[in-house]
């Protein structure tokens, strides 16, 4: 909401499913306030250089996760000289590519889990990356820090990892979601560090992902 002589700027973000006041869905500007907004993805559309009006596609907003389908209108339609920031909210590259997305969440291969960390309960460990690209996921027993340079980016995990596993594809919305018990060996307080290679070994596009660290409740 805009008060008053408050003027925002509002650049390379998303504003979907918010309620700005009553008869407004998304922005209300009150008393002379003066909302400008570029590159941006919102509901209802707004008057600007580069907006759109579009569903985000997020994985699954239902269950509050708001990453980016490979498939989003928002994925790298930003505008790159509104950049301040060198890295997105989880530490992923603000630019992955070549063009800044809409929103929090950049579009790039990145792993992480949705739900309690509890022995015997279910997990689920999602990885986005692109279309098709086979998922190795390794479990270590430690973190090196400085990472080890790689050819396919840093490695965090200590080598060799206690397990690896293929499991599975990213499907064509570029997320890969991996269903798993937490093992009831694992005791509460025990951190345990996750990694995951996104693409076929030797592969031109094959990453590494971020560390993911389970801290098991």
């Amino acid at each position: 909401m805009a008060k008053g002589s408050s003027n925002p700027l509002v650049v390379n973000s998303i504003i979907w499913d918010n309620t700005a006041y009553i008869g407004y869905s998304e922005i209300y500007s009150w008393n002379g306030g003066i909302v400008t907004a570029k590159y941006s993805d919102i509901r209802g559309g707004w008057p600007g250089t580069g907006n759109i009006d579009a569903d985000p596609l997020f994985t699954e907003s239902a269950n509050n996760d708001y990453h980016l389908t490979w498939n989003s209108p928002c994925r790298d339609k930003g505008d790159n000289s509104y950049v301040t920031e060198s890295h997105d909210f989880e530490g992923d590259f603000r630019v992955a590519l070549n063009t800044v997305d809409m929103g929090a969440d950049e579009y790039y291969y990145h792993l992480y889990h949705v739900g309690d960390v509890i022995p015997g309960s279910p997990i689920d460990i999602k990885v986005v990356g692109y279309p098709s690209a086979p998922i190795t996921l390794y479990l270590g027993s430690g973190i090196q820090d400085p990472p080890l340079s790689t050819q396919y980016g840093d490695l965090w995990l200590n080598w060799p990892p206690l397990w690896q596993g293929n499991i599975g594809k990213v499907q064509s919305n570029g997320v890969l979601v991996f269903s798993a018990t937490v093992p009831t060996s694992w005791m509460s307080g025990s951190e345990q560090p996750l990694q995951a290679l996104v693409g076929p070994m030797s592969g031109p596009w094959t990453r590494l992902a971020n560390l993911e660290v389970l801290v098991v409740e």
